[in-house]
């Protein structure tokens, strides 16, 4: 049996008293022998049965209960955002200040975290040239030999 046919199974309504959470006999589909236009008022989709089941429908609850408990939230915040004309554009220019003063915290931030990179570096760098310039220290001192070396 494919998922379609699965799917489109008839099956009989809940308050028959069948044991309803399976088709033991599935009514004949269009795929298979016959129509079943002529029963199709009295029997459910297999997934529109389910539609209705507990499971889903308490989840339908929580979901509406939640989706209010936020439309709520949202209206007392938008109270508190009421504004005059008057006050409109300090609040506006307060708002662009913010922004502002956010995207400079930001770029700072970056800036810091690249001039530590660069100072890593460079420190590396340094470190680098010192070993450098003193092996070349160790070289040119005592006649062009390096010390402790005996060729």
């Amino acid at each position: 049996m494919r998922i379609h046919d699965f799917m489109t199974t008839t099956i009989p309504p809940r308050h028959t008293g069948y044991n309803t959470t399976l088709p033991s006999i599935p009514a004949p589909t269009p795929r298979s022998r016959g129509s079943p236009n002529s029963v199709v008022h009295k029997y459910q989709t297999f997934s529109s049965h389910y539609a209705v089941q507990p499971p889903r429908a308490a989840a339908e609850e929580a979901f509406l209960v939640k989706l209010e408990s936020h439309a709520q939230r949202v209206a007392r915040i938008a109270e508190n955002l009421v504004v005059s004309y008057e006050d409109l554009p300090v609040v506006l220019t307060r708002c662009r200040v913010r922004e502002s003063y956010d995207e400079i915290a930001e770029l700072r931030k970056v800036e810091e975290r690249r001039r530590g990179e660069y100072e890593a570096m460079d420190a590396a760098k340094r470190a680098r040239y010192a070993r450098l310039k003193r092996s070349l220290k160790d070289m040119t001192s005592f006649g062009g030999r390096v010390r402790n070396n005996d060729r």
